[in-house]
């Protein structure tokens, strides 16, 4: 942030990806607003293919108070949120949607509540004065049933945790961001369960219905409110990528005793050629699997995967070791049967591998 820059007392942060229909309805509607309070406006595009970033940019240049962030290496709600609380240059910060479905109307009440003192104002639906509005049996299901397995992570009053419509005080996040997962899912939620303490206030507002583009709630969203609940639960104890590695192990290991089969029986070659052609089966296995799912939001693509892959082969080799000598050892000197022996070599090359590619293979990959 640079600290010659103007400085306002409120910042609104606007994440947006294909809004464009949106985008200089809800401006408008937020400088009206906000015409009597001291109030900047970020808008955090993720290179929108419908062109937001362009309309917003353009509107921009007539509005000092108005920043446009394109983001072309990012993605991601939480991470843009992010980005734009870290551009603020006020003491008070509010993010909210630009769908329309955030009644801007209740800003001036955010305000008000950050003059009281208040560090974390949320604008609730399902506080006195809010409404869910139109949302059909099956969505009102899903957010009663989330909002209940919420409240086993905060410990803070609050009704609506699940809200993306909320404020906070610029210092409570600048103490809060080495806690806070950058792609997690509900980055209320990460604040209230980091901040159990802090004063927090509820504003009751009417949920709209979405007038242009189309709603962001998928089966992917709450498989990943689901992660975010068990990372921000039981993911200090055992984390929840490790879990995944681990299943996509279990894969590589049916690959690798799958393989060690192939060599013995069908292509008649030695046990050792057949661990050594198992042993690359299951890194290959590993590797695309892991690519996909496991370090999703760190996945090589194109021509990276090329020297992904390269570099799993390189991290693995130590594992490679461990897994390959510890598997002859127990089979020539005690006599165990190469499908145990595989799988023992396996297990004990797992942490490694996991430790060392999450640091180098997938460290910060786009």
């Amino acid at each position: 942030m640079n600290s010659t820059a103007e400085k306002y007392d409120l910042s609104v942060i606007l994440p947006t990806y294909n809004e464009k229909e949106n985008i200089i309805l809800i401006l408008d509607k937020i400088r009206k607003v906000l015409k009597d309070v001291s109030y900047q406006i970020i808008v955090v595009d993720d290179n929108s293919p419908d062109g937001t970033w362009e309309i917003a940019q353009h509107y921009a240049k007539k509005h000092s108070n108005i920043q446009v962030i394109r983001r072309l290496n990012m993605k991601g709600l939480s991470s843009a949120i992010l980005e734009g609380f870290g551009s603020s240059n006020s003491k008070w910060m509010v993010v909210m949607d630009a769908d329309l479905q955030h009644d801007e109307k209740i800003l001036v009440d955010f305000v008000k509540a950050f003059e009281d003192g208040f560090e974390i104002v949320v604008g609730s639906r399902k506080t006195a004065g809010g409404s869910i509005g139109e949302w059909n049996f099956l969505r009102r299901v899903i957010s009663w049933v989330a909002t209940r397995m919420a409240f086993f992570i905060i410990k803070n009053n609050v009704s609506d945790p699940m809200s993306g419509f909320f404020g906070i005080q610029k210092e409570i996040f600048e103490n809060s961001i080495d806690k806070i997962n950058p792609r997690g899912f509900k980055l209320l939620l990460e604040l209230l369960a980091h901040n159990p303490h802090v004063k927090t206030h509820e504003i009751g507002f009417t949920f709209n219905k979405r007038q242009y583009g189309k709603s962001k709630l998928s089966t992917n969203v709450i498989f990943d409110y689901l992660a975010a609940l068990y990372d921000l639960s039981l993911g200090k104890y055992l984390p929840l990528r490790f879990i995944k590695y681990s299943i996509i192990g279990f894969i590589g290991l049916l690959v690798y005793q799958a393989t060690i089969w192939i060599g013995l029986n069908l292509l008649q070659v030695s046990k050792y050629y057949s661990l050594a052609l198992g042993i690359e089966a299951a890194i290959l296995s590993n590797y695309f699997f892991n690519n996909f799912w496991t370090f999703k939001d760190y996945r090589h693509r194109s021509i990276h995967i090329i020297s992904g892959l390269f570099s799993y082969h390189l991290i693995s080799i130590a594992g490679v070791i461990i897994n390959y000598s510890s598997s002859v050892l127990l089979i020539d000197r005690f006599a165990v049967n190469i499908y145990v022996a595989s799988i023992i070599g396996a297990v004990l090359s797992t942490l490694w591998n996991y430790r060392m590619n999450f640091q180098i293979t997938w460290k910060n990959e786009i």
